[in-house]
């Protein structure tokens, strides 16, 4: 029974996700997925280039929701990086710039794609979870972006296989 409702949820989602009405736009952006309005927004800002945001996040591995988050700074090019082996959770806690709703993206090859399988955002909390895969491997660019933030993005690479 559980098995069926977590299906028919990625169905929801997967369907929600292209956002041709209005209602079906809300509803995506509540389950934080990527619209084709912010992959564009995304796009637009880094083939301007980008301009990095130099703060901190803090991120989280494993599974104990009680576990201290740590800190990670930016490194000089206003990148932070993080590591982590397959099957490991991690969440990453985005600095909350702008009163606006984080968008996120992974970046390949200049194009903003979906974020990754296993990988959700809590748009309004400005949090990234993620259950890596064990097919994985490799850094994997995470852009987030705050429509209206003078700030710049919060760019972050996560090593997967490599802790």
């Amino acid at each position: 029974m559980k098995t069926i409702g977590f299906l028919l949820t990625i169905s929801s989602m997967t369907v929600l996700s292209y956002g041709q009405q209005a209602a079906g736009q809300q509803a995506a952006l509540s389950f934080g997925q990527l619209l084709p309005s912010e992959a564009k927004a995304i796009e637009d800002a880094w083939a301007s280039g980008l301009r990095l945001a130099n703060v901190p996040v803090q991120i989280r591995h494993g599974f104990d929701t009680n576990a201290p988050l740590a800190n990670v700074a930016a490194d000089a090019t206003g990148m932070s990086r993080t590591s982590t082996k397959h099957w490991e959770r991690i969440e990453i806690h985005l600095p909350r710039i702008a009163v606006a709703d984080h968008m996120a993206c992974l970046m390949v090859n200049s194009k903003c794609r979906a974020l990754p399988v296993g990988a959700s955002i809590d748009k309004k909390k400005s949090i990234l979870y993620w259950q890596v895969p064990n097919a994985y491997k490799g850094d994997f660019d995470l852009v987030f972006l705050q429509p209206g933030s003078a700030a710049g993005a919060v760019r972050v690479t996560a090593g997967i296989g490599s802790k």
